[in-house]
């Protein structure tokens, strides 16, 4: 019956093992599941050899419980994934900058203040108040609040803002949570 329990806990300890360390470390999996199995091995050797009534040796259950922990976390930290360090030296090539997560880009900007506050003036009050103007990579958002029909503001902006931009931006309204363009 021993046995058994221990099978039960050496698959569970490996299913927990390899999901919580897979991603972190280069260390295989086996070593680090030995190692963690390691006091219930001795322990179990100990019982089957010396007898269930025999108890079991201080020293050996602190020894135990103390070194294979140490020596799970030196594992991990052994064969822990180095992380990429930026080049500071040298500009990023076009095919870095797809690979790189987007904290690492530079803030997108399609226009400049002056730009900015010309599109500003592309939204009149009364019409479609703009609230703000969010930058994506391929779009500018600009939210506000509207002030008349949707059709009417529709046609101002788009005027407005082919008056002074030409056909460098197309523009759209969508609705938003409460059904308003």
């Amino acid at each position: 019956m021993l046995l058994f329990w221990l099978l039960l806990l050496g698959v569970f300890t490996y299913f927990v093992v390899q999901r919580s360390v897979m991603n972190i470390t280069r260390t295989p999996t086996w070593i680090l599941w030995l190692v963690m199995m390691t006091p219930a091995f001795v322990l179990t050797a100990w019982s089957l050899v010396q007898g269930q009534d025999e108890p079991f040796p201080s020293g050996l259950l602190l020894s135990l419980f103390v070194v294979c922990p140490v020596i799970y976390w030196l594992l991990i930290q052994w064969g822990r994934q180095p992380k990429p360090k930026p080049e500071r030296d040298t500009p990023p090539a076009a095919s870095d900058s797809e690979s790189r997560p987007s904290e690492a880009r530079p803030a997108l900007r399609p226009i400049n203040k002056e730009e900015e506050a010309s599109l500003q003036h592309c939204f009149p009050w009364s019409v479609f108040y703009l609230q703000n103007i969010e930058y994506r990579p391929q779009a500018m958002i600009c939210r506000g609040q509207l002030r008349s029909s949707p059709h009417i503001a529709y046609k101002t902006v788009q005027e407005n803002v082919e008056s002074r931009f030409g056909n460098r931006f197309l523009v759209l309204f969508q609705e938003g949570l409460n059904g308003k363009p």
